[in-house]
């Protein structure tokens, strides 16, 4: 994650902004304006995991992907 890009440039980079996924993963679009640094460890897990999942997915190895997540939100993450 570019530390020098608003969350949002680092979504478009990946493709089109899911509003949908974002509001399944609970990613507040005012989030979206802010740096990574400025952005809780959990929120910004979030937003990577709706990065990984922005373009074309064959195929998605997550290694501990919910591991900064609050255990409430794990629930949340998109299964497969």
């Amino acid at each position: 994650m570019n530390p020098r890009w608003k969350l949002r440039q680092v979504l478009e980079e990946a493709g089109e902004i899911d509003r949908n996924l974002l509001e399944r993963l609970i990613v507040h679009p005012s989030w979206l304006r802010r740096y990574p640094h400025a952005v809780p460890g959990g929120e910004r897990q979030r937003v990577c995991i709706a990065r990984a999942l922005s373009g074309p997915v064959r195929h998605l190895i997550a290694d501990e992907i919910t591991g900064m997540l609050v255990w409430r939100n794990s629930s949340a993450a998109p299964a497969g």
